[in-house]
């Protein structure tokens, strides 16, 4: 999801001719970024959860906005973060990438943040994960959310599917262990 725009702005300004959509379920959080951005020709922005097929599902917003996903937090995440649990769950809609994506001309560099649900994610490209030159991935070592990806689930899949790892972009170490618990990989297209 955008969530406030982190890489949103930052892709923004560092690609000025670049077409950017963006996608976030969180109404408060799509509406501040529908005004920033509002006239704006370059930029789409969808509100809606990205998944492997359309529909609707449950959104669990947390205290932490960043932290809000399709799937609920684990317990692991409960101990690590305990100030920071769901105080909503509402529905949002769900596409899959491939009918976002309609009409838009690769390459894509696509950054994923979706809380769990990468894989998700990443099965709804369908056949245009095949335009994504570059992908930068949120892939946990720990489980942070019941049913979600890790980061050997997202190699595996990326890896069979023409993409080579090239490396973390950053990390999240645990507040209680110090322990790293997810990393931004950086997948890049074979050539």
């Amino acid at each position: 999801g955008v969530n406030i725009g982190q890489f949103f702005h930052l892709a923004h300004r560092l690609w000025p001719e670049a077409q950017l959509i963006g996608i976030e379920p969180a109404p408060a959080l799509h509406g501040k970024m529908r005004s920033i951005y509002h006239g704006d020709s370059r930029v789409t922005l969808h509100r809606c959860a990205a998944g492997a097929k359309d529909g609707e599902a449950d959104f669990h917003l947390t205290r932490n906005h960043q932290n809000s996903s399709l799937l609920p937090p684990s317990a692991s995440f409960a101990d690590d973060r305990p100030a920071d649990g769901v105080i909503a769950t509402q529905k949002v809609r769900v596409r899959r990438m491939e009918t976002l994506l309609q009409g838009a001309a690769g390459p894509f560099l696509v950054k994923i943040d979706v809380q769990g649900a990468e894989l998700d994610a990443l099965n709804g490209f369908g056949g245009r994960l095949a335009d994504i030159a570059v992908l930068i991935v949120e892939a946990p070592f720990e489980s942070a959310y019941d049913g979600g990806s890790n980061f050997d689930d997202l190699y595996r899949f990326l890896t069979a599917n023409g993409f080579d790892y090239a490396g973390p972009l950053g990390m999240l170490t645990s507040k209680a262990t110090g322990r790293v618990r997810q990393e931004d990989a950086v997948y890049v297209r074979r050539v």
